[in-house]
């Protein structure tokens, strides 16, 4: 099983390769500290698996695991990351993600989703997995208290429009934009405009 480690922290890839090398199917065939060399380094090497950082400099980890996608390389891609963003691991499971690790869950996990990831079953951290479903739930609850044109407008403060822009878009009055605006904190719990942004975002209204 040929490897490749993506991460922009020698001390952790090091760590990582050591804790790698006492398997004598997985060799470690290279490293890459930031996201452009470490896509030249799949490209160059065409490694079985990377195990690619998500926050890279250069490039994020998502960005090379859709580039792979898109170029129809044949390397299984596992993401790490140390933040537990719901968010970020459905973008992963969509693009087609095949291991999606918390840096903190113990060693066994990311051996466990190399192993799942080269026999085609996409692994997925049972952290991650638990708070996807928690905010699925969340979501749906939410937007069942949404009308459609609450929707609209959330989707439109996403895209970061003005009321004036959005009341000209729906063909409605500034007054009732600021209307549907209130209504959609006062529902949310959100306090600022970045923070219906941040939900909109963190739920897909927009890419």
């Amino acid at each position: 099983m040929r490897i490749v480690l993506i991460d922009d922290h020698q001390i952790f890839r090091e760590g990582l390769q050591s804790l790698l090398s006492v398997h004598e199917d997985i060799s470690v065939i290279g490293q890459a500290s930031d996201g452009r060399e470490g896509l030249t380094l799949i490209q160059d090497t065409q490694p079985d698996l990377a195990v690619v950082d998500i926050h890279l400099p250069e490039s994020s980890g998502l960005e090379i695991l859709k580039a792979v996608r898109h170029q129809k390389l044949a390397t299984k891609i596992i993401l790490l990351t140390s933040d537990r963003k719901a968010a970020d691991a459905a973008t992963a499971i969509e693009l087609g993600v095949d291991g999606y690790v918390l840096k903190d869950d113990a060693f066994e996990d990311l051996e466990m989703s190399i192993r799942s990831a080269i026999q085609g079953k996409p692994y997925i951290s049972p952290t991650i997995a638990s708070l996807i479903i928690t905010q699925q739930r969340t979501t749906i609850h939410d937007l069942k208290q949404l009308s459609q044109r609450e929707r609209e407008v959330l989707t439109f403060i996403a895209d970061g429009m003005t009321n004036k822009e959005i009341a000209s878009q729906m063909s409605i009055s500034v007054n009732t934009v600021r209307t549907h605006r209130a209504r959609l904190m006062d529902k949310l719990d959100l306090h600022t405009t970045g923070e219906l942004v941040r939900y909109a975002l963190d739920r897909g209204f927009v890419d």
